[in-house]
């Protein structure tokens, strides 16, 4: 309203300053108590403009459906794989566990993005108060790897732990899990309904816990879920050296594997994997025992205009996850 009441002055100062250029008015625009309201008016009109675009763009960021919201959730795949992209075997890790690399996807799912201080903590690295809370990170998993998960690490601490499953009761289970400090458990019928979980619970800019980074670890069908949405299209991704016997796989037709190169995928500098990661010793080829492995960091080339999702898992649907 304020808005359309100051071009209203502005076009009529126009128009009687059009007729007395004319001739048709002798006196209009000539005094300087008119030339000062005229100037008024600009400026006026000028701040009001400004306001409602601001407001208008307010607005829009409000009114941004799911699609646009899972954009903005940014969602990394953290996948562990054998050279032929095996992720496990009866429901356990097809190989023995890599402790250091365990302990790099603890710390990694737990550190918030750099623009975000994290969250007090009584115990560094595991329980987190909310008392001082500032960003916290989300693992998505399936019904499998949940329960691959020992009981005593169940949820995984620090993080919003989000399980998929079509079985009602599990979902139910999981939503009314007790957990310590900030831990939270929320359960979800697909991957677009746990990203929606998740914004609606940290999305809101009244929220005192803003949504971190979002990992979706398992197991195959998740891994395929999230292959198909915009908003996952980063891959934090431990190649293991060595073949093992594996019955269940990692969704090789996204660009990875003997696809890798061909399908929009390009693998990012160690400087770029360590400056997402917030670590100076990730990449390059480790080993531990007999096994050789790197982690790499992959992100999606084509349709992108945000940085996404971030795939670091280890196991299958039915195998342990890294802690």
């Amino acid at each position: 309203m304020q808005t359309r009441a100051a071009e209203d002055i502005l076009s009529l100062i126009r128009e009687l300053k059009r007729a007395w250029f004319d001739g048709q008015l002798q006196t209009i625009g000539t005094s300087q108590s008119e030339k000062e309201a005229e100037k008024y008016a600009t400026d006026v009109a000028e701040k009001l403009k400004n306001l409602a675009a601001n407001e208008g763009k307010q607005q829009q960021y409000q009114r941004r459906d799911v699609h646009d919201q899972d954009r903005r959730t940014n969602g990394t795949r953290v996948p562990a794989t054998t050279p032929t992209l095996g992720i496990g075997l009866r429901g356990c890790l097809p190989w023995p566990p890599l402790k250091s690399d365990l302990a790099f996807f603890a710390r990694v799912t737990k550190r918030p993005p750099p623009s975000s201080p994290p969250l007090s903590s009584s115990n560094p690295g595991d329980h987190v108060s909310t008392a001082k809370a500032n960003a916290i990170n989300a693992v998505i998993m399936g019904r499998k790897t949940w329960d691959s998960i020992p009981s005593k690490f169940r949820p995984l601490k620090g993080r919003v732990n989000v399980v998929i499953s079509r079985d009602k009761r599990v979902r139910e289970s999981c939503s009314g899990l007790e957990a310590s400090g900030e831990t939270k458990t929320m359960g979800a019928e697909s991957m677009n309904e746990a990203i929606q979980a998740l914004q609606g619970c940290f999305g809101s800019n009244y929220s005192q816990v803003r949504l971190g980074r979002v990992f979706v670890i398992g197991g195959a069908s998740i891994y395929e879920q999230a292959m198909g949405m915009e908003c996952c299209d980063r891959i934090l991704w431990t190649r293991i050296r060595k073949e093992f016997e594996c019955d269940v796989h990692f969704p090789g037709g996204g660009g990875l594997g003997e696809h890798e190169g061909r399908a929009g995928w390009q693998q990012k500098s160690k400087e770029e994997l360590r400056q997402w990661c917030g670590e100076e010793s990730v990449g390059g080829v480790q080993t531990e025992g007999d096994i050789e492995f790197e982690v790499q960091m992959w992100e999606r080339s084509i349709g992108k205009d945000a940085a996404i999702v971030e795939p670091s898992v280890e196991g299958s649907e039915g195998s342990q996850q890294k802690l």
